[in-house]
C-alpha cells in the first residue's frame, strides 16, 4: 500500500512550479514562526534561570569526566 507520504509528494510534482513555490513559501513562514517562538522561549528560560559561564564550566567537567574518566 502507498504511504501517505508518497500519495502527497506524487500530488506536488503534478502542481505548477508556481503553485510548489507557494507551498514552500507557506511551509517555510510555518517553521520560521515556530523556531521563532522556540527560541523566544529559550531566551525567557535563559534570562530567567541564568547560569555563570563558572558553573557551566563545572557541569561541562563533570559530564566529560563520568564520560572519559578524570582529566
Amino acid at each position: 500500500m502507498e504511504s501517505n507520504v508518497q500519495k502527497i509528494i506524487d500530488l506536488i510534482d503534478t502542481l505548477t512550479p508556481e503553485d510548489k513555490k507557494l507551498i514552500y513559501k507557506k511551509l517555510n513562514d510555518e517553521i520560521n514562526s515556530e523556531l521563532l517562538d522556540f527560541l523566544d522561549s529559550v531566551n525567557e528560560r535563559a534570562i530567567k534561570y541564568s547560569i555563570s559561564l563558572e558553573e557551566i564550566t563545572k557541569e561541562v567537567e563533570e559530564v566529560r569526566s563520568n564520560n572519559h574518566g578524570k582529566l
